[in-house]
């Protein structure tokens, strides 16, 4: 989320803070990639609909970010073969074992942060706007 918050020119810190509950699969539960998650965050910052636009300018907008979402999830799932965090790294983050199990087999360097590097990469290229 930083990287894409720097590339968009993003300063509010509140943006930052909004993906604290995002890791190890939403609040270490396992469930759908952090990073996949924040960056379908992303693709809503940039091309998400507004408020104060007619419904069939909100409809639009929604949809586009839908199908870019959907584009970067099909890629990502290709890419690792799922978008499940457990899956993913092998680990059960709600228990110490799983925790230490993260750091021992180094899963940060090889399953996160490729995932990471695949949504900074393919954010700004399906989205643009940036």
């Amino acid at each position: 989320m930083q990287v894409l918050q720097a590339h968009y020119a993003l300063e509010n810190e509140d943006l930052w803070r909004l993906a604290t509950g995002l890791g190890a699969g939403i609040g270490r539960q396992g469930y759908v990639c952090g990073a996949l998650t924040g960056g379908s965050i992303a693709c809503g910052l940039v091309l998400g609909r507004l408020r104060n636009s007619s419904k069939e300018d909100r409809y639009a907008l929604r949809d586009e970010t839908y199908a870019k979402v959907q584009e970067l999830t099909r890629r990502f799932r290709e890419r690792f073969g799922s978008v499940v965090c457990r899956e993913l790294t092998g680990c059960d983050f709600l228990t110490p074992e799983g925790q230490r199990r993260f750091k021992a087999e180094g899963v940060l360097q090889s399953t996160c942060l490729p995932a990471v590097r695949l949504v900074v990469e393919a954010v700004p290229e399906l989205c643009g706007r940036g």
